[in-house]
């Protein structure tokens, strides 16, 4: 009989019983060697300076990440301004290339009404 049922039962406890009850108890406690198994005093210092140099790394790595996220971003707004420049630069030379076909088909009249006052002329 375990020792909750003995207690429920309300009725007086034998020396069997009480020394029964007593075995389970000391069953139920741990050893010696069950409490060498349990982190000490000196494994929580251990793991407490892990933690403090996994955070000091764990810091670093932001830092570092910052400084390439910074690096990217200036990376790519001067990309952005060799984008807006060659954008620039095109527009510009499509609007050349307009005026360079109207100067020609200038000269070209230009051309035939001399040739026309030429041949006139003679």
């Amino acid at each position: 009989m375990d020792f909750m049922a003995l207690i429920n039962e309300q009725k007086p406890i034998t020396k069997k019983e009480l020394e029964m009850t007593k075995q389970e108890l000391l069953g139920r406690l741990a050893s010696k060697e069950d409490l060498k198994q349990l982190a000490t005093k000196k494994d929580f210092e251990i793991i407490a300076s892990q933690v403090s140099n996994l955070t000091h790394r764990m810091t670093s790595v932001e830092n570092q990440l910052s400084v390439v996220q910074d690096t990217s971003n200036l990376i790519l707004e001067t990309v952005d301004g060799i984008a807006k420049k060659f954008d620039d630069a095109q527009t510009e030379k499509a609007a050349t290339n307009h005026t360079l076909r109207w100067h020609e088909n200038r000269l070209e009249d230009h051309e035939k009404r001399i040739e026309t006052i030429e041949k006139e002329a003679s």
